[in-house]
């Protein structure tokens, strides 16, 4: 197993290479990045992930397909955006990249960030020679939330109608502790920053 993760690592890495590697001679400068995207920054419930995706799949057609792998407990489709050129017509032994977020309810920055990564490709292909390649030459499936109904619990004041997460300052043997907890009444995931 071990052996087959060190193979893997070596063809992602042999990838990674070939694709930074395609625009070498492009000056940093002549980069034209369109980064409209970030202009509505914030999280998007299910619904609203759901309609950006339908919409990405309407303004892309040849270049995203969005498929359902399944329903989550609560009966949330569990949504993956393809994006490839062609994306109707899947070429033979071309690479495949999943990515995957938020696999548990709290964890909405990975979530976000696939978004962003689904807008990013999708509105500066054919703009952008890196990710007009990467598009052309790889099947990339994005799946933003794995856990739906987490992030829904999470976002809705954990349904206990107190904020999604409380955070406190304590003083512990004189050094300040900061504690950020989630307060749902399941095991807590915490995380503490010592200021030395």
């Amino acid at each position: 197993m071990m052996g087959l993760n060190i193979c893997l690592f070596i063809v992602y890495l042999m990838y990674i290479t070939f694709c930074s590697s395609v625009s070498v001679n492009e000056s940093i400068n002549d980069i034209k990045i369109n980064e409209n995207f970030l202009s509505n920054q914030k999280y998007h419930h299910y619904q609203e992930l759901a309609d950006l995706f339908k919409n990405l799949v309407l303004r892309y057609p040849n270049l995203a397909r969005l498929h359902s792998i399944g329903k989550s407990s609560e009966n949330r489709d569990l949504l993956v955006l393809e994006i490839s050129e062609n994306v109707s017509n899947r070429k033979l032994a071309e690479p495949m990249m999943k990515f995957v977020a938020n696999m548990h309810g709290d964890e909405t920055v990975g979530r976000q960030l696939m978004v962003f990564l689904a807008q990013y490709l999708l509105q500066n292909y054919g703009t952008d020679n890196r990710v007009t390649t990467i598009v052309n030459s790889t099947d990339i499936f994005i799946m933003p939330s794995m856990n739906p109904d987490g992030f829904e619990e999470s976002w809705y004041n954990n349904k206990s109608g107190k904020p999604p997460a409380s955070s406190y300052i304590i003083q512990i043997y004189s050094k300040s502790i900061f504690l950020h907890y989630n307060k749902s009444g399941k095991p807590p995931a915490s995380s503490y920053t010592v200021d030395a």
